[in-house]
């Protein structure tokens, strides 16, 4: 039996894209509950398939529905919604990875950022600057990187974003480089090849994340 040490996953969530399946519709067309019902129940039938000793070393899943232009609402809306579906998804890829758990890295990426202000509708337009999520037993966690300038008028990316670095591109090279073990020149030339090093960023996600 091929021994398996190191384990990844992604959720494509934070993120919009705009082509659904018919096994997959929009989280609109969801009760708050049964969306995420659905959401952890998926995550965690990936999770359990992962920490299997025979099974895959890396898993991917998409999670849309995020571009909330309108009703987003953090407490009650589309975004409270989709965020606990998001939270009961981690939660169930850790309790059906089991004892894999120690060695899993999970990134929650995105494709784009929303905009710095609320437009009239309660929502937020496409955007440029976001987040990226790291979690997972592999990981010496508990920290928020970044390069963060604010958000008063001077601050925004053209008058309208939060500002963008190459930082979370890089924090999904992380896991490829330094938890898979893909090779750096790889990374470099094929996967992330506009991305600048941890040099030119001035900082190494081997020395902020992991043990």
């Amino acid at each position: 039996m091929r021994r398996r040490c190191r384990r990844g996953c992604a959720l494509g969530a934070l993120g919009a894209r705009a082509e659904w399946t018919r096994q997959r519709p929009r989280a609109s067309e969801y009760s708050h509950c049964a969306l995420r019902a659905y959401v952890a129940e998926t995550a965690g039938a990936a999770a359990r398939f992962l920490a299997k000793a025979d099974g895959p070393r890396v898993g991917a899943a998409g999670f849309v529905g995020w571009d909330t232009h309108i009703n987003e609402g953090a407490a009650s809306g589309q975004l409270a919604n989709l965020l606990g579906a998001l939270d009961l998804a981690l939660a169930a890829i850790e309790t059906n990875m089991g004892d894999a758990c120690a060695k899993t890295v999970v990134a929650v990426v995105t494709e784009f950022g929303r905009t710095a202000r609320i437009n009239g509708t309660n929502g937020t337009d496409h955007g440029t600057g976001t987040v990226a999520l790291l979690v997972g037993g592999a990981l010496r966690g508990g920290a928020v990187i970044a390069d963060w300038p604010g958000l008063k008028q001077a601050q925004l990316y053209e008058d309208r974003d939060p500002q963008t670095n190459h930082r979370s591109a890089r924090r999904a090279q992380g896991p490829a480089q330094d938890h898979l073990r893909v090779d750096e020149r790889v990374l470099a030339t094929s996967v992330f090849p506009t991305v600048p090093s941890h040099a030119d960023l001035g900082s190494s996600a081997n020395e902020e994340v992991y043990p």
